[in-house]
């Protein structure tokens, strides 16, 4: 028998055995390498966001310290008028003092600053007595009933609205805050009670709140306590900042986190589950608050938390094409015993196939032997650093960088082989066009026995990353240090508001009083000259008193105060017109307004715009008819129109845009009066909600004041 000869394309058994075993490896290789490039640039993103997550809970948790603390200086600065006064303070002294401290302006979350007043049940009647005595007709104790002892509400400042009624109060009776100041009596220290709702605020906006007591002790024994209620909302307003896009914070009264003991929350929930939360304790005034913090989505955009995926799905895409790269070598390999001329050529394809994959990638990827020497580079490589790959192949770094830098590149692949692991790192490289940073991901490459044979590099070009942040970080210390300029200023401008109110007014006062009791004592022997100046020393004393009024008012409007809220527009104008009836009659002024629309504003701002608007109205009336004046208004978007309209002496137009300047005016004193400055107060009240203001006028016909300001439920921006 003969025997045949096996076909060309045949491969034996075992060879065509051991080429599958060669793929496999090849793709359990690298999709071993994808996956641990995926579980390094994982544990890189999650180590950097859990250190940008804890750093912003230190600065908030320094913020909200900071903020409990001058809030805290408020009471011990009152139990400093007491122990001044050795307990003997006035509610004129408690009123002056409190009223110093403009709480409105500096502390907006305190409602009232208050003394409450411990009172033996021998010593009661003797107190009422007293507190009657004081000016309070009609004072009582509340609840009514005789109790062994008592610790009443004697002063209560701001004296208006809810803070009335709050006097009498007695406090002692209630179970919670007595606790409260039994523990403050005993340490001495400022407590707070557990989570309450302000009585004052039950049948309006009920906020959470705490109430604040420190005891005032003359001679070792208790005289009373200072006392003020806290709302919440108003006392974390705004602190977390610019951070609220990275982080929110939730605080609850007491160790258990509910709906229950909520105290207060930076914003609505996200719908998405937080990827980090943590929960703190902090004590506040002898009670335990429980602080959860939570990431959100901005955080985690910055941290880049989808980069590791983007890796992974890279790396296996990239081991499913060298593991069909493998199999098709070799199905090559089992048909080159027959055919080596297409043996040869197949591999040649393939080999340029993996240089293809290689050159179209956008990163720079090269591969060199244990030496140092270049065995692969992509096209990117030879374009970057101007070589071909016949050049750079056998080549060390030291052969194509200055030696400052190849030194480092062989310092880098030295630490990937003794650690056998891939290394993050920065490298830079020169080029024609200046110095460039990489972000080069080294690993090596193991041979059949796990033993590194080559080192891979992966680099992606940052600089223009790099150069972006680093502009970032100029542009905000630029912006941190204008916030610092405007801190400083507005400073500046309080003090000024401070000196106008108080240190200015003063020597005009005295100088208007001493030119008065001159013309009263020595007026029979001053001739018509000396009278004439006297009268004109007092003129001019009222005159610029009423202008630091005004201008004092106008410093006020944009600084801190309350939001706006929806108002009836015919409110306000009716309010103006009852303020404004004296001249209104005098003047036999005609003032119509219908459908009035609903707006969003500060009200006492609305009524100080009407009242300037429809003021000069009546004041330029037109010499020969009285005044008649119109407002309208109408929907403009999300504004209303207003059109204050009067038929008085007009305006010439190269006096419109001069009018809103501050103490601009057009006519002199002695034909109208005024600091002129209301107009200015109207433009800077319209422009504070947003809106703007400019006027229509025909000489000797009248004029048309507009301006726009938000309708109701609209932002105010």
């Amino acid at each position: 028998m003969q025997s045949q000869a096996p076909h060309a394309n045949q491969r034996p058994p075992g060879g065509f055995r051991h080429g599958i075993w060669a793929c496999w490896m090849v793709l359990a290789l690298s999709l071993g390498l994808s996956a641990f490039a995926w579980q390094e640039s994982r544990r890189a993103v999650d180590h950097h966001l859990n250190s940008e997550f804890n750093a912003l809970i230190q600065e908030t948790r320094r913020k909200l310290d900071e903020r409990i603390t001058d809030y805290t200086q408020v009471l011990r600065g009152v139990t400093g008028l007491f122990a001044a006064a050795e307990g003997r303070v006035s509610r004129d002294d408690f009123r002056r003092y409190v009223t110093t401290l403009e709480l409105d302006l500096h502390y907006p979350a305190l409602p009232a600053v208050a003394f409450a007043r411990h009172v033996r049940a021998q010593d009661l009647d003797g107190f009422i007595d007293e507190m009657r005595r004081s000016g309070i007709e009609d004072f009582s104790v509340r609840p009514p009933g005789r109790r062994d002892a008592y610790v009443i509400n004697a002063f209560s400042e701001p004296f208006v609205g809810g803070n009335v009624k709050a006097l009498g109060y007695d406090m002692w009776q209630d179970a919670d805050r007595r606790a409260t100041m039994e523990r403050a009596a005993a340490s001495g220290q400022p407590m707070i009670t557990r989570r309450i709702t302000l009585r004052i605020d039950e049948t309006v906006n009920p906020v959470p709140a705490f109430i604040m007591y420190l005891p005032v002790t003359m001679n070792g024994e208790i005289l009373g306590y200072v006392l003020s209620p806290f709302r919440m909302p108003t006392l974390l307003q705004d602190l977390l900042g610019r951070n609220d896009e990275f982080l929110s914070l939730a605080i609850h009264d007491g160790a258990e986190a509910t709906p229950d003991t909520l105290f207060y929350r930076s914003r609505p929930e996200d719908n998405a589950t937080p990827r980090l939360v943590t929960r703190q304790t902090l004590e506040v005034g002898g009670r335990r608050w429980t602080l959860e913090f939570s990431s959100r989505p901005g955080l985690e955009a910055a941290a880049e938390i989808g980069r590791p995926w983007l890796v992974l799905g890279l790396g296996v895409a990239f081991s499913l094409l060298l593991f069909g790269i493998t199999w098709s070598l070799s199905r090559v390999t089992d048909r080159a015993e027959a055919i080596a001329d297409e043996k040869t050529r197949s591999l040649r394809e393939n080999q340029s196939l993996l240089q293809g994959i290689v050159d179209n990638s956008s990163a720079v990827i090269f591969v060199k032997g244990l030496d140092g020497r270049f065995l692969l580079v992509n096209s990117v490589y030879e374009t970057l650093f101007k070589v071909t790959k016949a050049d750079i192949y056998g080549k060390t770094d030291f052969d194509i960088f200055p030696r400052e830098v190849a030194e480092i590149f062989v310092e880098n692949d030295r630490k990937v082989l003794d650690g056998g692991a891939a290394l993050t790192i920065e490298e830079e490289a020169p080029h024609p066009d200046g110095t460039r940073t990489y972000l080069t991901v080294k690993f090596p490459i193991p041979g059949i026995d796990g033993v590194p044979i080559a080192i891979c590099g992966i680099a992606t070009d940052i600089t223009e990353h790099k150069t972006a942040t680093a502009r970032m970080a100029e542009i905000n210390s630029r912006l941190e240090s204008q916030a610092e300029q405007l801190r400083r200023s507005n400073a500046e401008l309080e003090q000024f508001a401070y000196v106008a109110s108080h240190d200015l007014q003063e020597p005009l006062r005295m100088i208007s009083s001493y030119a008065q009791l001159i013309s009263r004592r020595y007026g029979d022997t001053l001739d018509r000259d000396g009278q004439d100046f006297i009268a004109f020393m007092v003129e001019g004393a009222s005159r610029m008193q009423a202008m630091i009024l005004d201008l004092l008012e106008f410093s006020r409007i944009g600084r801190r105060e309350d939001q706006p809220t929806d108002i009836n527009a015919a409110d306000g104008v009716a309010a103006t017109l009852r303020n404004l009836s004296s001249a209104i009659q005098k003047t036999g002024a005609a003032v119509e307004y219908h459908d009035m629309p609903h707006i969003r504003v500060r009200s006492h701002q609305f009524l100080a715009l009407m009242q300037n608007l429809i003021g000069n109205a009546v004041k330029y009336r037109h010499p020969g008819r009285p005044p008649a004046i119109r407002i309208t208004a109408r929907r403009d978007g999300g504004m209303w129109e207003f059109a204050v309209t009067d038929n008085g002496i007009g305006i010439q137009p190269q006096y419109f845009e001069r009018i809103f300047l501050i103490f601009q005016r057009l006519h002199t004193r002695d034909k109208y009066e005024g600091s002129g400055i209301g107009l200015a107060i109207c433009k800077k009240i319209v422009e504070h909600h947003g809106g703007r203001i400019w006027v229509e006028s025909v000489p000797d016909q009248g004029s048309t004041f507009r301006f726009t300001l938000p309708a109701a439920g609209e932002s105010d921006g």
